[in-house]
């Protein structure tokens, strides 16, 4: 089994939705990043690799260098239609040299302005000595630039040639108009840019100097026709000669295309980490560490921010959490609408960032490995064909029974697993569920509302704090709220205390009947409220 996010935890933990917040330069780099949602999990030597190497360019690139690097990434072209090219044995055209040209061209400079970052080579390194001998193969020139042609230079011959050309061209234009004027002040009429005649009155035309030809008048000029011959025949040995060139500089890249490669696999690896450096900035988030044998947890966030919420422009106004796991089972209980689902998004979200040596949406994260993520809840979004017909229960069953078998470690993020069916039977079935992952070396997050759930026995309980406020200041804030159209989870969000604590003798809350209250609802009395 593949170790990777599958698409229904993808758009839970919004993973597409938090790789867009930034974007590589370069196309290459672009569409690895925006597949980083459904690809493998890193492996362990890769990871702390990568995230040393992203923490120390976070460190060495301001802004402004970032912004110069970007400018020389945008541009570098893609060298997979030459790749392809080449290994069908096919001559390069002019659109794959100057693809070539551009790519010599801002990969060295690239080198120049990285001078010798994230261990790429160095101005003055082979590679950029080859770059440079590149472009002045494939086009010679005074100053470099991303331009390029067949140039003179290239062959003596092909240069007069094409000389010769060029002069026989400008004397048949010479004599073409010299012959068109003529018939037109004879005649009448006129010429169009392709040489084709026509009278002013459409009239047949008996002249010896016009010919009928495929229903238009042409000259009929053998001095005319004898330069058309000319530059018939110069032509074909120009094209023969440009071809020879062109086969000359295909089997050249040929030639270098191993180091082109090599090079162009460093830049794009080296665009992915400018990117991932960009996101941390952005997120105001952390690069994750790996949790160490005697540290006596297997994760902690502190001044962890909800996933959903790290796009807002408020972010700073997001009450920061702080969690730390150290038993593989964990019950989370807390009030409706507490955060208790966003807890277990902002989890999975941190714990596929570490696992892909990205930055977390916190201030610190730190998490053992793991080989997989699996949520199973009510936030499932979308229907296969396959679960159409099946109750929200009857999916909740499919997907444990998707990942039961195997060898991995999962991560699984329930969210109030066994609630579409039997209260107790639900819980029952739940706690079954949860042990026994727990038993084959899994670990379990999962938030609920079933009493007999949260006293699984061997798990460690969390409590999500609440809400924070009596019903009547409550119920007077949504009022005001709803008359000036402000969202009810921003009401709830000023009174909630998302706080996280450990709390192995708390009960699970009973606060619906607050909440109905306060958005307006009491099927019984006043005096009822609260109790």
């Amino acid at each position: 089994m593949t170790k990777c996010l599958d698409a229904i935890t993808r758009r839970v933990l919004g993973i597409e939705s938090y790789l867009k917040r930034v974007e590589p330069r370069c196309e290459t780099a672009r569409h690895r990043w925006r597949g980083l949602a459904s690809v493998p999990f890193l492996s362990a030597e890769a990871r702390g690799d990568e995230v040393l190497r992203r923490r120390r360019l976070d460190t060495e690139l301001d802004a402004e260098a970032i912004a110069e690097l970007g400018r020389e990434l945008r541009s570098l072209p893609t060298l997979e239609r030459v790749v392809r090219r080449l290994d069908a044995d096919q001559i390069l055209g002019d659109a794959d040299l100057f693809s070539l040209k551009r790519f010599f061209y801002h990969g060295l400079a690239v080198l120049e302005s990285a001078d010798g970052v994230d261990g790429l080579p160095t101005s003055d390194s082979a590679t950029a000595k080859l770059l440079r001998e590149a472009m002045e193969t494939i086009h010679p020139g005074q100053t470099p630039s991303t331009r390029f042609h067949l140039a003179d230079e290239l062959d003596p011959t092909l240069q007069s040639r094409r000389s010769r050309l060029r002069n026989i061209r400008r004397r048949l234009r010479v004599k073409r108009k010299e012959f068109e004027s003529q018939i037109v002040d004879d005649l009448g009429g006129k010429f169009d840019v392709h040489g084709r005649y026509r009278p002013d009155d459409d009239a047949k035309i008996d002249d010896p100097r016009l010919r009928w030809e495929q229903g238009f008048y042409r000259l009929d000029n053998e001095e005319i026709a004898t330069f058309t011959e000319q530059q018939r025949e110069v032509a074909d040995e120009v094209a023969v000669l440009e071809k020879q060139q062109r086969r000359r500089l295909s089997n050249f890249a040929e030639e270098i295309l191993e180091s082109l490669l090599a090079l162009e696999a460093r830049l794009v690896a080296f665009d992915l980490r400018i990117a991932a450096v960009e996101l941390r900035r952005q997120i105001d988030g952390c690069w994750p560490r790996e949790i160490g044998d005697n540290e006596g947890f297997w994760l902690k966030l502190n001044a962890g921010r909800d996933p959903t919420l790290i796009s807002a422009p408020e972010i700073e106004q997001i009450q920061p959490i702080d969690v730390t796991l150290t038993k593989p089972g964990n019950v989370v209980i807390g009030p409706n609408m507490g955060g208790k689902s966003a807890l277990l998004r902002l989890i999975g979200l941190c714990q596929w960032c570490a696992q892909m040596a990205l930055p977390a949406p916190a201030r610190e994260c730190a998490i053992s490995d793991t080989q997989r993520i699996v949520y199973v809840g009510s936030e499932e979004p979308g229907r296969s064909v396959e679960s159409a017909d099946l109750s929200a229960f009857g999916r909740e069953i499919q997907r444990f029974v998707q990942f039961w078998e195997g060898d991995e470690k999962i991560s699984w993020l329930l969210d109030e697993p066994g609630r579409g069916t039997h209260p107790e039977e639900g819980a029952r079935l739940a706690e079954e569920i949860a042990c026994a992952r727990i038993d084959r070396g899994d670990t379990v997050i999962m938030a609920t509302h079933f009493p007999q759930l949260a006293r699984c026995h061997g798990f460690a309980r969390l409590r999500v704090k609440g809400l924070d406020v009596d019903d009547a200041t409550l119920a007077s804030a949504i009022a005001e709220a709803d008359e000036r159209h402000e969202p009810l989870r921003d009401v709830l969000r000023r009174f909630m205390d998302y706080g996280v604590v450990d709390d192995p003798d708390a009960e699970v809350p009973r606060d619906a009947r607050r909440v109905a209250a306060a958005l307006g609802l009491s099927p019984r009395c006043e005096d009822d409220l609260g109790q």
